[in-house]
């Protein structure tokens, strides 16, 4: 995967491997989230990973 978002213009610094597809759920529920408040008008957020 690191080297696909690679050719898509990825900065290698940007990516972070949350792991294989044991660890997608929790991911995903990100976007649940997201997509619930867009259809609540609600705020516009983002998440932000500090190392």
């Amino acid at each position: 995967m690191r080297g696909l978002l690679g050719d898509l213009g990825w900065a290698s610094d940007s990516i972070v491997d949350l792991g294989g597809i044991a660890s997608a759920r929790g991911a995903e529920y990100y976007f649940v989230l997201f997509f619930a408040l867009v259809q609540a008008g609600g705020p516009q957020f983002n998440i932000k990973v500090v190392r």
